[in-house]
């Protein structure tokens, strides 16, 4: 797909609060987290080198990094993102042609 609406609207988000770094800290939890960990796994069976699931360090020191920033003020914020994550991932499918995960 060349371009996607939902792609779209997460990146012009993520600019409206690129100066909000709680708001951000949620969307790098949510995006990130996975990543250290599901990603692991995830980046066999993805086509291509998988670079995205590439981190320095430890992922188990980065992830108790992160945790040691979280606070509860940022839910409704993951939620937010997980929202938007989860229209991507349709609209990816969807374009895709593929059948819906849920």
């Amino acid at each position: 797909p060349s371009s996607l609406k939902a792609a779209a609207d997460y990146t012009r988000y993520i600019n409206k609060i690129r100066n909000d770094s709680d708001k951000l800290l949620a969307h790098v939890y949510v995006r990130h987290m996975g990543d250290l960990s599901g990603g692991q796994i995830i980046r066999r069976f993805v086509p291509g080198s998988g670079a995205h699931y590439d981190f320095e360090g430890d992922p188990a020191e980065l992830k108790e990094a992160l945790r040691a920033k979280l606070h509860d003020g940022l839910a409704d914020e993951a939620k937010v993102c997980f929202r938007m994550i989860k229209e991507f991932m349709e609209e990816l499918e969807a374009s895709l042609g593929l059948e819906p995960t849920d």
